[in-house]
């Protein structure tokens, strides 16, 4: 679709254009004023914006220059009233605006529809290319609508105009997490051994911000500045197994709400489908081991080589399950895994598959 040119009356929406009534603000030719930041990797999304609000000025500062609108309120509106003022004692401006691109998965019927009528909202095609040099909007956005009017204009301003960066973070592939891992445990002036790298990865999968958030905790502890893999395996939460006994756990327990939600989340935590239920068929193989050395009164102490682990927290919570699920229970669990592998094989959405899972599980015999 085509936009016209110079279709909004300043004078009707009140915007002095103070552009060129301030000098000492003049714009710089390639300045990049408008940003599309988007992208599913959303830790390093504001790891960004947070470099575009250092932008602004002293922090203390910041809040009188900054506005963050919401999209049930963006109009070209309350946008120019955030842009056209001079900023005060500070060296920029800002107006973020949150979810008026993205995909609205997670909104109503209505609302999508009502949404899609409105994505372009009159006049904003002249607000956006006459916005004064102080002034910065960030269109910061998760997931893009696949067809998106407002994400066609940013892109044919960018085209005529230059002041615009779009960047778009995707989740980071298993090598580049690696790469990431040891650059972030840098800038908290500390080192990681490749080992304790891997580990570290294999333990929390690609979720960036648990990622971070652990890394700080093990630059920390680590007094003399290397992060080594005996201190991962002391010192790491054991996120991965936790929430995988946790699911087999709710599965079992025929807990569905709990059941969805630990799914949700593993997913959320970049876990695939198959990856989730290979870690699901695993332990209910350990489970179903643990029961036949629970009848021949094999000390636990002496499973580690049966059920292929050393790790003490695997073994417990292992007995606990064979001692409270029914062996027919876990023979049934067995098929309804086959069924949900061949259903994640033959389609595109592994969420569905493991949901379907779960639903069925409500049949499971109790012991």
């Amino acid at each position: 679709m085509g936009y016209r040119q110079n279709s909004c009356n300043y004078e009707k929406h009140r915007f002095p254009d103070l552009s060129t009534n301030i000098p000492q603000f003049a714009r710089t030719k390639g300045d990049a004023l408008i940003y599309l930041v988007h992208g599913e990797d959303s830790f390093s999304s504001n790891e960004f914006l947070k470099e575009l609000l250092d932008a602004i000025g002293p922090e203390d500062l910041r809040e009188s220059n900054l506005t963050h609108i919401d999209n049930n309120v963006f109009t070209t509106a309350t946008l120019g009233a955030a842009c056209m003022v001079a900023p005060f004692l500070a060296n920029r401006r800002m107006a973020i605006v949150h979810g008026a691109l993205s995909s609205g998965e997670n909104r109503s019927r209505t609302r999508r529809a009502k949404e899609k009528k409105t994505t372009v909202p009159e006049g904003l095609q002249d607000l956006l290319v006459q916005l004064p040099s102080f002034s910065d909007v960030v269109f910061f956005e998760n997931r893009l609508a696949a067809k998106n009017e407002l994400h066609d204009l940013i892109t044919s301003i960018s085209n005529s105009h230059g002041n615009v960066s779009i960047k778009e973070f995707r989740p980071l592939r298993r090598e580049a997490i690696f790469q990431w891992v040891i650059d972030r445990t840098h800038m908290y002036q500390a080192k990681i051994t490749n080992d304790a790298s891997e580990s570290l990865v294999d333990r929390i999968g690609s979720n960036l911000w648990i990622l971070n958030s652990e890394i700080e905790k093990l630059s920390i502890y680590c007094s003399n500045g290397t992060i080594t893999i005996d201190a991962v395996n002391e010192l790491v939460t054991r996120i991965r197994e936790a929430n995988i006994f946790e699911l087999v756990d709710a599965i079992m327990d025929r807990k569905y709400a709990k059941a969805l939600k630990t799914t949700q989340q593993l997913f959320y935590d970049g876990q695939t489908g198959t990856y989730l239920l290979s870690m699901i068929a695993s332990q209910a193989r350990k489970i179903a081991i643990a029961q036949e050395l629970l009848e021949k009164n094999v000390s636990p102490h002496e499973w580690g080589p049966r059920i292929g682990t050393q790790s003490d927290f695997v073994i417990r919570k292992t007995e606990n399950q064979a001692k409270r699920f029914s062996k027919e229970a876990i023979i049934q669990f067995y098929s309804m895994l086959l069924k949900t592998d061949i259903s994640i094989k033959s389609s595109s959405n592994d969420e569905i598959a493991l949901t379907e899972l779960i639903a069925e599980s409500v049949s499971l015999p109790h012991k």
